[in-house]
């Protein structure tokens, strides 16, 4: 079993305005790519320990376990195997002004994408970032109970805050407008 036969696909949009710089592209790319994939690795690790699903990560998940590498080291290093089906996609790019990217993935991990959105962009008026976002203290705080590294963790949460802050950044720029 692993998420995507759990959950239906869905889709976020971005509006895109302005001009952009090819680095902004390739950054805001990067970001949302970095946001699924960290969301997806925490998420079916805990649906497979809760499980017992031994699958093609699972021996990411023995030496996670084990200690013999870090959380932080294999989201960073991109070690943990995601199928093609399950990877991010963009569906569609229109670079104009107005423009838009429409980005589909598994629908849990997009409804988590859109929440921590929602989080940042409206509920903490950029006041408090990732350290309090309500999804993201849910599945790390399971983590550390199944014995995974407060110091692992909050790498984690650093790198998908500093993600979350160019998204930010963006915002303020008023090149995107993220629809949720």
């Amino acid at each position: 079993m692993t998420i995507n036969e759990e959950y239906n696909e869905e889709h976020i949009t971005i509006e895109t305005k302005d001009n952009w710089t090819l680095f902004d592209f390739e950054d805001f790319i990067h970001v949302i790519n970095n946001i699924y994939y960290t969301l997806y690795v925490f998420n079916d690790i805990l649906m497979k320990i809760d499980n017992g699903v031994k699958d093609k990560n699972n021996y990411i998940i023995e030496s996670l376990k084990n200690k013999e590498i870090s959380l932080h080291f294999c989201i960073k290093n991109k070690l943990y195997r995601i199928s093609e089906k399950e990877l991010l996609k963009i569906n569609k790019i229109y670079m104009a002004s107005p423009g838009e990217t429409i980005f589909s993935g598994i629908a849990k991990i997009i409804y988590q994408i859109r929440e921590i959105i929602k989080d940042i962009y409206y509920r903490n008026k950029y006041e408090k970032i990732i350290c309090e976002l309500k999804i993201i203290e849910e599945i790390t705080e399971r983590l550390k109970n199944l014995s995974f590294s407060e110091n692992d963790l909050a790498k984690i949460k650093l790198d998908l805050n500093c993600d979350l802050t160019t998204l930010i950044k963006f915002q303020e720029k008023k090149i995107i407008n993220i629809l949720v």
